[in-house]
């Protein structure tokens, strides 16, 4: 019911292409070696959680193959850690028979291990993968229970139960009262409790517990999208004899005029696209400012009759053959979004607007706006 709600659902699509364009995409551009293969088991986990749900929810079949390998490679063997894993981190427990033990630093099972309040990072994960299907399973999730309940409470600062920390388990622990009662009993009567976050976990804890056919299936990734299949050849036509030519006529103007140089004022484009799709408007305009010598501040306003309240339009820039996205903006209530960008005044810049499809309104993309610049 959530999800047929048309203001659920916006938000939602919205809060997608978000994470799509300017998480994933941008710092799997920069470098998943640098970025996302971080150096130690929490950093890193919260990339694998961020794949693992993207995976599902994208109908992007690249990015989907993307974040497959992200999980794998995290789970199974980092690529620039010498074959090490999350999975490979966790190890027999020196202190408590049947619990698990890791380092957060690859390769490492040197004590007092990883420490309590950022573990909560890597068991928010590894609870959430367990659910989904991946490569955890059962047996870790009861090693790991016993961790929870031998080791690291009541307020152990490490996972080898040395040292005092602050009892906090809200960020990730308290998901593995699910898979045990124990847990579950020891987590009711723990000190530090009472935050919503940890009550709302306790909650589908209890839940999972007394109601099994609550556990959710592991979940399919949504369909991907594809184009359709390419028309069959068409027969050729039959040959047609030449017709006279017919008089000359009067020039007409161009349908477009070509896109003038950034200049001082407002420079107005046109857009492209079949017939009948409404028209996307856009204008440029250069501002000065001061300590800026060497850069110049655009602002590029978008308007269109499609651009109703809330819709996605992103600003792309023409690099190396490819658009890439410069911003993403929401349509205002005057149907019209509006984009300020810094950018170095050399030589030519192309760039567009492109208002994303929704349910309703076919996608809807400017014609190329072209700067010039000299120095």
């Amino acid at each position: 019911q959530i999800y047929g709600n048309p203001a659920y659902r916006l938000q939602y699509e919205q809060l997608l292409r978000f994470t799509e364009v300017n998480i994933f995409d941008k710092w799997m551009t920069r470098g998943a070696n640098s970025y996302v293969y971080r150096v130690n088991t929490h950093m890193a986990s919260h990339w694998a959680y961020i794949a693992l749900e993207l995976e599902r929810l994208t109908t992007d079949a690249r990015r989907r193959a993307q974040a497959r390998t992200v999980v794998d490679n995290i789970d199974l063997h980092l690529p620039n850690r010498d074959g090490a894993s999350l999975k490979g981190q966790m190890q027999a427990s020196p202190i408590a028979p049947g619990a698990y033990f890791w380092s957060e630093t690859w390769g490492s099972s040197a004590r007092p291990g990883q420490d309590v309040a950022h573990g909560n990072g890597v068991i928010s994960y590894v609870t959430e993968a367990r659910d989904l299907g991946t490569t955890w399973t059962a047996a870790d999730m009861a090693a790991l229970s016993l961790t929870l309940t031998d080791v690291v409470m009541p307020s152990a600062a490490s996972v080898d139960g040395s040292g005092t920390g602050t009892g906090w388990l809200a960020d990730g622990f308290v998901k593995l009262g699910r898979y045990s009662v124990t847990a579950q009993q020891r987590l009711e009567q723990h000190a530090v409790r009472g935050q919503a976050q940890y009550m709302a976990s306790m909650a589908v804890n209890a839940r999972r517990l007394t109601q099994p056919g609550t556990v959710p299936t592991p979940t399919a990734p949504s369909p991907v999208t594809t184009p359709p299949p390419p028309p069959p050849p068409s027969v050729p036509a039959p040959a047609v004899p030449p017709t006279p030519p017919a008089p000359p006529t009067a020039p007409q103007p161009p349908a477009t005029s070509p896109a003038p140089p950034a200049a001082a004022g407002p420079a107005p484009t046109a857009t492209t696209g079949p017939s009948g799709k409404p028209r996307l408007t856009v204008t440029v305009r250069k501002k000065k400012k001061k300590k800026a010598r060497h850069r110049t501040y655009l602002v590029v306003t978008a308007r269109s009759a499609a651009l109703r309240p809330g819709r996605q339009i992103s600003l792309q820039r023409l690099r190396g053959g490819t658009w890439h996205t410069v911003s993403v903006r929401h349509a205002g209530a005057h149907r019209t979004g509006r984009f300020a960008t810094w950018v170095r005044p050399m030589g030519t810049a192309r760039y567009r607007v492109r208002a994303a499809a929704t349910a309703a309104s076919p996608r809807v993309t400017s014609a190329a706006i072209v700067l010039r610049f000299s120095r």
